[in-house]
């Protein structure tokens, strides 16, 4: 599995090495159901080159346990505050801020400030 994992993301052995100590969940992922439909979705939906997308799976590989649906809602809660490109970057940038609740801690905070 770890191998193909090194296929479908383009890894080094070092690299491959580095991701599944920060992620090993990562192997329980099924690289045709999960894996390569993330990775498509993630690069599309961000506008990512392959070594971005290495990057931001490096940076952020608790994103395979996230939905699209839910990736959508929080890019949406973004997007709906700084627009949809500066949105994006800014999930590139810090991954991060997908981890964040909509409902019990951005839209609270939102609420609080307007």
């Amino acid at each position: 599995k770890a191998d193909s994992i090194q296929t479908v993301l383009s890894l080094s052995e070092e690299e491959l090495s580095n991701l599944v100590s920060k992620f090993p969940t990562i192997l329980c992922f099924s690289i045709e159901e999960n894996l390569r439909p993330k990775l498509r979705y993630i690069r599309t939906r961000f506008e990512l080159d392959e070594e971005a997308l290495k990057n931001l799976v490096f940076n952020g590989p608790s994103l395979f346990g996230y939905s699209e649906d839910n990736i959508e809602e929080k890019l949406k809660f973004y997007s709906n505050l700084v627009g949809e490109r500066e949105a994006k970057r800014l999930v590139v940038k810090s991954s991060s801020l997908l981890k964040q609740s909509l409902e019990k801690r951005l839209n609270p905070r939102l609420e609080e400030i307007q």
